[in-house]
């Protein structure tokens, strides 16, 4: 049987002038949002494979949105977010996701596989590696923010080794703000207000 259209080909024409594209209008909730960093580190990134992945980073490169904490590979993954905020300095963004928020080990990004700055453990050496690459970008005047997705995401308790990297990164990586996410609620434990 003959499938028939009821639609004219001037009225299909119209229809697909009237439109827009799934993209433009994605595209178009992300300018008017105003968003200038977005931290793809977190535990949903590949669920949709590297082929999501992919998509999401060249949709934010279209829009001039800067995505961090995943990427094409590792070297992508790993880069900050800088964001100029004029002459007096910048913000610069780097994001880590850790198993601790069910992100899958082999989503890690590797050399040439796409995937999340994967934060493989709360250690020294994991302290030192943030430091080193905080050293390579950071400038007087800047500011550098630490976002990690790691935890739990439900309950109000945040494990001691969670507190004691996150101060490591203060005190001793260069960071100057961690902003731990990955709860389905607001967990709240320290504000810190340094003047």
């Amino acid at each position: 049987m003959k499938r028939r259209s009821f639609l004219t080909n001037a009225a299909k024409t119209m229809l697909a002038l009237a439109s827009p594209a799934p993209a433009m209008v994605g595209d178009s909730c992300i300018t008017t949002a105003k968003i200038d960093c977005c931290s793809l580190a977190n535990n949903h990134i590949l669920d949709w494979s590297e082929g999501g992945l992919i998509e999401t980073l060249e949709t934010l490169e279209r829009v001039e949105v800067k995505a961090v904490g995943a990427g094409r590979d590792l070297d992508e993954a790993s880069a900050p977010g800088i964001l100029e905020i004029g002459r007096n300095g910048r913000v610069i963004v780097f994001a880590f996701g850790s198993a601790t928020s069910g992100i899958p080990h082999d989503w890690a990004a590797s050399g040439n596989r796409p995937g999340v700055n994967f934060l493989e453990d709360l250690s020294d050496s994991a302290i030192q590696r943030i430091r080193l690459q905080v050293r390579a970008v950071k400038r007087p005047g800047d500011v550098v923010i630490a976002s990690v997705h790691w935890g739990s995401n439900w309950g109000y308790h945040i494990p001691a080794a969670q507190k004691s990297f996150a101060h490591k990164l203060l005190d001793d990586a260069g960071i100057d703000i961690v902003h731990g996410h990955s709860s389905h609620h607001p967990k709240g434990d320290e504000i810190e207000v340094l003047n």
